[in-house]
């Protein structure tokens, strides 16, 4: 795994029939890894650079920009049977709404995981970034300085950027394995289901807001 870490190995997408061969390579697994790189960290003002999609044996690093029929990666992300690997699923899960059109289903979230791992531990001693739980599980040292890139980003996508791309769903299989076990020792599994139910549901109510009382709002507010 450490070699494959060092120089990740995957398939650069940038035609509708790229398209058509991830799907057919994807669509009997059962679980996925997952994840964007886009040129703003606001999911409205992002525009989709990359999305990143695959297992530990194929992955797949589409250029978002050439691609106009996300009909089939929609259908792999949908699948309520498919489980999908992400760091900070949410913020991934609202890129990809607004990006392609896809409400993703039934995923685990390494950041949450963590979270809930490192449960009423002081914060200085742990966590939840794929830089710190990188090292702790594998004791990979992860460079996240290439993220900067992609900001505001407008050329072509560079060796370097495509390799950090496709690194950030290979390093995810061995997290979620290690994760998974240690969810099982500490009887945090159901916990955690939930909590990566609900992952949905919140990032929907940020892209679209929801009402409120306003009025009563305020006199709660009076009350406190």
């Amino acid at each position: 795994m450490s070699d494959l870490l060092k120089n990740p190995e995957y398939k650069y997408i940038t035609t509708q029939e790229g398209i058509n061969q991830v799907y057919e390579s994807l669509k009997d697994e059962k679980i996925l890894a997952v994840d964007t790189e886009g040129t703003s960290l606001d999911a409205y003002e992002n525009k989709l650079l990359a999305v990143q999609i695959g297992t530990e044996e194929h992955n797949y690093v589409i250029a978002a920009r050439k691609i106009k029929d996300w009909t089939l990666i929609i259908k792999l992300l949908e699948d309520p049977k498919k489980l999908k690997i992400l760091q900070n699923a949410k913020y991934d899960y609202k890129v990809l709404k607004t990006g392609i059109g896809a409400s993703m289903q039934n995923v685990f979230d390494t950041m949450v995981a963590e979270q809930l791992l490192n449960c009423g531990m002081p914060r200085s001693d742990w966590g939840a970034g794929l830089q710190i739980i990188s090292k702790k599980y594998l004791d990979f040292d992860l460079d996240k300085e290439v993220r900067k890139s992609f900001i505001r980003f407008t050329g072509e996508l560079t060796d370097e950027q495509l390799k950090y791309a496709a690194l950030d769903i290979i390093i995810l299989f061995p997290i979620f394995r290690k994760q998974y076990e240690l969810l099982k020792k500490q009887e945090l599994v159901k916990v955690a289901k939930l909590e990566f139910r609900l992952i949905p549901v919140v990032g929907d109510m940020e892209l679209r807001g929801f009402y409120i009382d306003k009025e009563g709002w305020r006199e709660y507010i009076k009350e406190l």
